[in-house]
């Protein structure tokens, strides 16, 4: 019985122990919103960027240079290698995703993923914030070292010719 009393203070004194270190709970981080907004790509298309679920950002195309084929119709997503998507619009067509917050590091994302339509692959994408109106993209495969940066730039949405 003398056993069962010291394991049973030694039970709660532990739990005890990991309460005090593990320190009080924290809330969630507020989202971050720097990020956010429409940017363009080389004057080709504009890709508005907001959160989509958790802390993880997303983008859509908003804009395109040509946003109409030679027929007059809606650009698709014709190089998608799933036949199922291929009727796709371009205009709001999902191609960045799953960027997320890098610890301690505020203007930076990583994990994410970029669809390029043009080709129909898919690639690993990391994103830095070098100014408020600057986003420096890092499209790679595999790892990131094999990769291209590609420089965007903040936009206001218009509307007109090209925007979805």
């Amino acid at each position: 019985m003398l056993n069962q009393v010291r394991r049973s203070g030694w039970a709660r004194l532990t739990a005890a122990a990991v309460f005090l270190l593990a320190g009080p709970c924290r809330a969630a981080p507020a989202a971050d919103h720097r990020a956010h907004g429409v940017w363009m790509i080389e004057d080709e298309v504009a890709i508005a960027v907001a959160d989509c679920g958790g802390d993880s950002l997303c983008g859509r195309i908003v804009w395109l240079r040509d946003a109409r084929d030679t027929a007059g119709r809606p650009k698709r997503d014709e190089m998608n290698p799933d036949a199922a998507l291929r009727d796709r619009p371009l205009c709001g067509l999902v191609v960045l995703d799953g960027l997320l917050p890098v610890p301690d590091e505020p203007d930076k994302w990583d994990a994410g993923s970029f669809y390029d339509p043009r080709n129909g692959r898919s690639f690993g994408l990391l994103a830095t914030l070098a100014s408020a109106d600057v986003l420096v993209a890092r499209v790679y495969i595999g790892m990131p070292f094999l990769g291209l940066n590609q420089t965007l730039l903040r936009v206001p949405q218009g509307s007109g010719e090209g925007w979805c």
